[in-house]
């Protein structure tokens, strides 16, 4: 009932701008070796497969709906990633990154119409400061999701309501003034207009703030959105949101404006798809209230 995830992995690409620089910009190639290990339930398609050899008749429809996915899902990862700078450039080279993830996400009660899930996510960065600087900035973020899912069988409507907490914490004291904690309520409401087009609308509310001697001005961001998913054609799909953000910091600058985002999605063989996306948001600074995406 269990599958087992052994992955490593090399990438590599280019950075056109490493210090996010206005005029005459660092440019620079990327090597990242990334290694995991990962444990969990078996998914739906092993399911689905196990179900279909036990009863060769049965087709893939037939197959689907006879699948018992259990009372608990879940799994559970560990990665860790090397990023290595490709340039003779020494203060790019130092921008070196060692991270490591911890991960486990888990459904209780899948097949239910109330269901619950959960995810948490440590993760663990040797990043340098990035403005041309040596110095380590060793952070600690760890980031909590309960979810609480409704979802009738049959029906047009589900939705579910969420919580998210995210610790984000510097292990240097040089650094402490820029911890926080962040705590964001949300809510999200499905309605299934035809058989492969979704409608919904997500709002969500956030409450930030420092931790310990932390400077971090508090903030309560607001997102009203309203998205569409749907399919196109039997190979191409189509994600969309369009909605308002405004940041509520306490003092100083305040971000106001429309957020929105498309997705759009080829599949071009049974195994392989391409997906080119557009975002814009805004979301909480380290050193200074927020920054835009």
């Amino acid at each position: 009932g269990t599958v087992l995830h052994p992955v490593l992995g090399v990438e590599s690409g280019v950075i056109s701008n490493v210090f996010y620089e206005d005029a005459d910009p660092t440019f620079a190639g990327l090597l990242r070796v990334i290694a995991e290990f990962g444990i969990g339930s078996l998914p739906d398609q092993r399911l689905t497969g196990a179900v279909a050899q036990s009863d060769p008749d049965a087709d893939g429809e037939a197959a689907a709906k006879a699948t018992n996915e259990g009372s608990f899902r879940f799994r559970a990862d560990g990665r860790f990633a090397y990023e290595e700078y490709l340039s003779g450039n020494d203060n790019v080279q130092a921008q070196r990154n060692l991270a490591f993830a911890i991960r486990l996400r888990g459904i209780v009660r899948p097949q239910s119409t109330v269901s619950f899930q959960f995810e948490d996510e440590l993760r663990g960065e040797t990043r340098p400061t990035n403005y041309e600087s040596r110095g380590a900035l060793d952070r600690d973020i760890n980031r909590l999701v309960l979810q609480g899912n409704f979802q009738p069988r049959g029906r047009t409507l589900s939705g579910h309501l969420r919580f998210q907490n995210t610790l984000d914490i510097f292990e240097s004291d040089e650094h402490s003034f820029a911890n926080r904690m962040q705590n964001t309520l949300g809510a999200r409401l499905n309605w299934q207009w035809f058989t492969a087009t979704r409608i919904y609308g997500d709002a969500s509310l956030g409450f930030f703030g420092g931790l310990g001697d932390s400077t971090k001005v508090g903030s309560m961001p607001l997102r009203l959105l309203v998205g569409a998913q749907t399919v196109l054609t039997v190979n191409t799909t189509l994600n969309t949101r369009v909605g308002f953000g405004k940041g509520f910091y306490a003092s100083g600058p305040d971000f106001t404006n429309v957020v929105f985002g498309a997705q759009f999605g080829y599949r071009f063989s049974p195994q392989g798809r391409m997906t080119v996306l557009y975002d814009y948001d805004f979301a909480d600074s380290i050193n200074a209230n927020f920054y835009r995406d």
